[in-house]
């Protein structure tokens, strides 16, 4: 006859089979998924019923957030060309987010104070250039800096090193929501290639596979949207419509991605004043409507992007 289990034993045993089955991977069975499918149903109909335009979080683009329908639950990719603005939006879109959810942006081009001059600026209607160059109205930037004030507190900036891996990241925003009494929140990387290189493989597009998909597994562990900003593949010629076969060498990642967002530039309106035209084509969307585009006016000194006026 074989011994029984200890009581305490039996429990623990328990308790790891519920942690297991939280886990990506795990085995579901359809009733144990119905009450979630029919909350996420209520909670669409009162996001409706409110008024709300979205029932992710939203990005302030009121045309991307319809197409959208927010940021939800999955990898986003956002990828274009150097200087295109990539890092202004995602940080334009964090500072939206972080109206409502506890944002996590950690950054490997700027540091965590150019990031948050960046914010104030863009706010105060100020140059980042003018205030380093001590020419800033600084009444002006007070002003900047106490509306940044009430958003500032759900906004973390994390420091990119060779350190940083998926699971600190996920540490870090389990963190920020349990601070905030979050059920989600929004993580930022800035950027894919940049941490990719401590993935510890032989090249880089075994790292971005690798990395692309450690993002993925982190979305889905936080319920929560993860964004991740993207250089193109070497090679790529064409910066003012890039397309899916722009990141063609970055591993798996036009696989991988939930969605893919390309900003491209618009060769004739460059030069034209302080804004620009830029084009954010929906390359891939694996919640709904793909393959549109929509004019946004980019000011370079201010990282401010403006939805194109419609006719």
């Amino acid at each position: 006859h074989s011994t029984p289990m200890p009581w305490w034993m039996e429990r623990g045993a328990v308790v790891l089979g519920e942690i297991a089955a939280t886990r990506p991977g795990a085995l579901l069975w359809g009733d144990s998924l119905v009450d979630r499918v029919l909350e996420m149903a209520s909670e669409a109909r009162a996001s409706k019923e409110s008024g709300r335009a979205t029932l992710g979080i939203p990005t302030g683009l009121a045309d991307l957030d319809r197409t959208l329908n927010g940021l939800n639950p999955g990898l986003y990719v956002l990828g274009g060309a150097p200087g295109v603005g990539k890092t202004s939006l995602a940080l334009q879109w964090a500072m939206k987010a972080a109206e409502e959810v506890p944002v996590v942006y950690v950054t490997y081009e700027n540091s965590p104070s150019n990031l948050t001059l960046k914010a104030i600026g863009r706010l105060a209607n100020i140059s980042p250039s003018d205030v380093d160059r001590g020419l800033a109205d600084l009444a002006k930037l007070q002003e900047g800096a106490a509306d940044f004030g009430k958003i500032a507190h759900r906004l973390a900036f994390v420091e990119g090193t060779p350190d940083t891996t998926t699971a600190s990241i996920l540490g870090q925003a389990r963190q920020a929501m349990a601070r905030h009494g979050a059920r989600r929140c929004l993580v930022i990387v800035d950027y894919l290639q940049r941490m990719a290189h401590a993935s510890g493989y032989r090249t880089l597009r075994e790292n971005v596979s690798a990395l692309t998909l450690g993002l993925r597994e982190l979305a889905t562990r936080l319920d929560s949207p993860v964004l991740a900003i993207s250089s193109l593949s070497r090679g790529v010629n064409n910066y003012t419509h890039p397309t899916l076969e722009a990141l063609k060498e970055s591993g798996d990642l036009e696989f991988t991605a939930d969605v893919v967002l390309l900003l491209g530039k618009r060769e004739d309106a460059l030069g034209k004043g302080p804004r620009r035209m830029v084009d954010l084509e929906v390359a891939k969307n694996r919640f709904g409507e793909a393959g549109n585009k929509r004019g946004l006016s980019f000011h370079l000194a201010l990282g401010d992007f403006r939805e194109e006026a419609r006719e």
